[in-house]
């Protein structure tokens, strides 16, 4: 999965201005490593140049997941610093839409 996740961000991050949402209610993300988390955050820092990403995360252990990769995005001083929801209602909402 890291390295769809690392693909999609090469190719669509640059295109983005505003914001972008990473839905992944549908996904699993358990079977991610710390190490993969942390490769991904380094990538979109290098990318990203849009102003605010959301990530939702619906079951408890996606939520936490992302949690966990949004303290790894800070410490790789990412930005936009993402933030993470429960529902894509919510982040709708955050992003203005």
């Amino acid at each position: 999965m890291c390295n769809e996740i690392i693909g999609s961000i090469r190719e669509h991050y640059s295109k983005a201005k505003k914001f972008i949402i990473w839905d992944f209610s549908y996904s699993n993300l358990n079977a991610m490593t710390n190490e993969e988390f942390i490769e991904i955050s380094e990538v979109v820092s290098s990318i990203a140049t849009h102003e605010k990403t959301a990530y939702v995360g619906n079951l408890q252990i996606e939520f936490g997941l992302l949690n966990m990769y949004r303290a790894y995005a800070e410490l790789a001083e990412m930005t936009p610093a993402p933030k993470v929801f429960r529902s894509k209602a919510e982040a709708e909402v955050w992003l203005g839409l």
